[in-house]
């Protein structure tokens, strides 16, 4: 669409943060004397909410965000079966199917051979999908959905996501146990994690329970990736780095596993729980170098986040509930990518003010601000003749739309 008389104006600046990116990086915590730069790099593979990243018919281009993030690898969330639908099939948040998102998927894949990981379940079924587990009436139905997904993308991986009331669904996961049973036997190339709630004192008794069924179901090989986020400790400080340490190496106790086993996905920023009972679980840069330091010191698994939706600063005011689309902390673009892969975090940009005015005359209106071809953080509505965000510094190109 062309908008007439159409002119930007800079009006005001001002620092997001005290801290720059070099200011936080020189202060950084080490371990035993070593520093999260002196370490190798364990694998780090954040995870994308894809149904929050849709524009018009398809999601995010996946090689731009990863040469955008400087990532090679991406845990898409989340497969599930259609809500209320009774189908054994396969779809993206039970709202798209396979195909829908199956081009850019792919191109990711080739471009980054072995950097996909497709994410099953997730706390999010029950609003538009559901687990496939709790669908497939049978074992063989179930492993024929879990089977399309390997197909659809040839992913070389695949990750359960498993929690809140599934957890208690016994015959569901005797079923799912069978399902992988038959699928790693099918794709002996295939790796398979379960991605579980913690504590610091590790799993509760369910996922300690769930572990237990998979072996007894014959699941031969397989990592376990905890969600080291949302404890709900209603205590005034934590440490949500030593809750992250302390919660992997007591899953790693309890299942009988080494540590090279253990997978850790930290919520980045504001965690859901920080809005409500616990506002003391904010894991925050420095957190994130800390971890990144004890991570590669004892050699877990992966590190992983949720989200990178989220490894934004966010542009507006906190809200009252953690932000889709930002971290709610101080940082620079893609901060805890960067640390997670054993780099300093990105510089904290200042904000700009920018007005913008434009002629709304006859049919010219607009509803949504795109920056630099992206959707803003925050979705900025325009409902008059003079609409006012904030950007990062610098030159930008703005497209309005209807």
């Amino acid at each position: 669409m062309r908008f007439k008389n159409t002119f930007l104006s800079i009006t005001a600046a001002a620092a997001i943060s005290g801290l720059s990116g070099s200011a936080i990086a020189n202060n950084l915590p080490k371990i035993n004397g070593v520093s999260s730069t002196d370490v190798t790099t364990v694998p780090y593979s954040p995870y994308i909410d894809l149904t929050l990243t849709v524009s018009g018919t398809s999601p995010l281009d996946l090689n731009q965000l990863a040469s955008k993030a400087k990532i090679n690898k991406l845990t898409l969330a989340f497969i599930q079966a259609p809500r209320d639908s009774g189908e054994c099939t396969a779809t993206w948040g039970g709202l798209y199917p396979l195909s829908w998102a199956k081009n850019d998927i792919t191109s990711f894949e080739s471009a980054h051979p072995g950097g996909l990981t497709a994410s099953i379940g997730g706390q999010l079924a029950g609003a538009t999908g559901e687990t496939l587990a709790e669908v497939c009436g049978n074992p063989t139905d179930l492993e024929n959905a879990y089977a399309s997904i390997v197909q659809a993308y040839n992913t070389k991986h695949v990750d359960f996501d498993v929690e809140g009331a599934f957890l208690d669904n016994a015959a569901a996961i005797d079923r799912m146990a069978l399902a992988i049973k038959k699928l790693q036997a099918d794709n002996p190339d295939l790796a398979v994690s379960f991605t579980l709630p913690v504590m610091p004192t590790g799993l509760d008794t369910r996922g300690k329970n769930f572990v237990q069924k998979m072996r007894e179901g014959g699941v031969i090989d397989f990592t376990v990736n905890i969600m080291a986020m949302d404890y709900g400790l209603q205590s005034p400080t934590r440490n949500m780095a030593l809750d992250a340490e302390q919660a992997a190496e007591n899953t790693s106790e309890q299942l009988g596993l080494p540590l090279s086993k253990i997978s850790v996905t930290p919520m980045i920023g504001y965690n859901d729980t920080a809005f409500e009972n616990s506002p003391s679980e904010i894991f925050t840069i420095v957190d994130a170098q800390q971890f990144y330091a004890w991570a590669n010191q004892s050699k877990i698994h992966s590190i992983g986040a949720w989200s990178i939706n989220r490894d934004h600063p966010c542009m507006g005011p906190k809200g009252t509930k953690p932000n889709n689309n930002c971290s709610d902390v101080p940082q620079g673009q893609y901060s805890f990518s960067s640390i997670f892969q054993g780099g300093n975090p990105t510089p904290i940009k200042k904000a700009v003010t920018v007005n913008v005015t434009f002629d709304l005359a006859g049919s010219y209106y607009s509803k949504e601000v795109y920056l630099d071809g992206e959707a803003t953080p925050e979705m900025i509505p325009v409902t008059d003749d003079k609409g006012q965000f904030k950007v990062f510094e610098g030159a930008h190109t703005l497209t309005f739309t209807n």
